[in-house]
């Protein structure tokens, strides 16, 4: 949550700094939003890779991970043309997200007890915690505005706060 409503500076703490200019923030903006969209199942999908790996399941591994690449590849192709740089990060996404229930379901030959209304019981309540953040996190940095054009330290200081005031409540509703 903290990512995608933080993303303009996140990027220009980052990369503003020379010759990245307003442009290329806005650029990149809209990418790293659909990246960071994708991060809770690529992350997801590394950590049941390495379940594999302690099952000695290097073929679940390979075969799943191909699956991705071809499936990224594919989308990728046909939306790029259309939306150009974004479509890449469309592709990339949208190849994470399809392909992760398959790694849901290899893992469950592995460890039978995990049922997939758990896992996604546990998502949903995730995504139930970033509301109140996202709220949260939105009033504040609209009631701050924008504070690109005061510098560096200004905006790293908001987004170490930001950050605080986001993961705060997500804590304490995780925590029930």
């Amino acid at each position: 949550a903290f990512s995608v409503i933080m993303s303009k500076d996140i990027i220009f703490i980052v990369l503003q700094r020379g010759k990245f200019d307003s442009e290329s923030l806005s650029l990149t903006y809209i990418p790293f939003l659909v990246y960071m969209i994708s991060l809770l199942f690529i992350s997801a999908r590394d950590f049941i890779n390495r379940v594999f790996y302690g099952f000695k399941d290097t073929k679940s591994n390979l075969v799943y991970g191909m699956m991705t690449v071809i499936a990224n590849f594919i989308i990728s192709c046909l939306l790029i043309r259309r939306f150009g740089h974004i479509g890449l990060a469309i592709g990339t996404t949208a190849s994470a997200i399809i392909t992760f229930p398959l790694y849901i379901k290899k893992i469950r030959c592995y460890l039978p007890e995990i049922r997939l209304k758990n896992v996604f019981t546990k998502g949903a309540l995730i995504c139930l915690a970033t509301i109140p953040s996202v709220v949260v996190t939105s009033v504040i940095n609209i009631a701050t505005g924008s504070t690109l054009q005061q510098g560096i330290i200004i905006e790293i200081i908001k987004c170490f706060f930001m950050f605080i005031v986001t993961m705060v409540p997500f804590f304490i509703i995780i925590k029930k």
